[in-house]
């Protein structure tokens, strides 16, 4: 399943795909950088903007 299936099936609630999705530990949004939120957890730049 690719980044647009998953915001399809969130868009449209499908519950089992999403859960199928997230099960294989895919954190698919990335943010305006192409940072997904994990990565940008350990950004010293988002660290200190946040403080």
């Amino acid at each position: 399943m690719c980044d647009k299936e998953f915001m399809w099936a969130l868009k449209n609630r499908d519950l089992g795909d999403v859960k199928e999705y997230v099960a294989k530990g895919k954190d698919t949004v990335k943010g305006p950088v192409g940072l997904t939120a994990l990565e940008a957890t350990d950004n010293q730049a988002i660290k200190a903007l946040l403080q």
